[in-house]
């Protein structure tokens, strides 16, 4: 979006599609990254906090998914956002919500993928406590050496916090 309602598929992100289809691979889209048409900052932190800063987040989700309907399947909604400079487990789940709405109008079937993030338990409960784990389909987990102890106790941990919230 390189002006405020005008959505066009990157040369470099069709070019990846197209590749991925042609190797016979499902691609995976980040829906995430803050935009200096609707946020006044540049950094990468930057998220959408504001209803018109979700707006136009959602409207480019939906002009996203749309445009790819049936070429991709999988989107996972900001990587890492337990990592975000001030960014809380409630503004991720507004943002989550507002991409799983958008994405489900225009393409049912897709998959969105919430959390990608590794190591902060605390924000996987902050996101259950907020309803956060209704507006994804996966929940994504990076195993980083330094948070994967042998006996598995971590990952356990998550899925009991996951399921408590989400069911099985």
């Amino acid at each position: 979006e390189s002006a405020q309602g005008e959505y066009k598929l990157s040369e470099q992100c069709a070019a990846y599609l197209d590749n991925a289809e042609e190797y016979g691979l499902e691609p995976l889209i980040v829906l995430g990254g803050g935009n200096a048409l609707y946020m006044p900052g540049d950094s990468a932190d930057d998220f959408p906090k504001t209803e018109a800063e979700l707006n136009g987040f959602s409207d480019y989700v939906y002009n996203l998914v749309a445009e790819l309907k049936g070429r991709v399947k999988y989107y996972e909604v900001w990587n890492e956002f337990d990592h975000v400079e001030n960014g809380t487990a409630a503004d991720y789940v507004k943002i989550l919500k507002a991409a799983y709405d958008a994405a489900k109008r225009a393409d049912p079937q897709v998959k969105i993928i919430g959390m990608a993030g590794g190591r902060e338990e605390s924000f996987y409960k902050g996101v259950g406590e907020n309803g956060g784990y209704e507006y994804m389909d996966i929940f994504s987990f990076h195993n980083y050496p330094d948070t994967a102890p042998e006996n598995g106790e971590l990952l356990s941990g998550i899925k009991k916090l996951i399921n408590s919230y989400a069911g099985d």
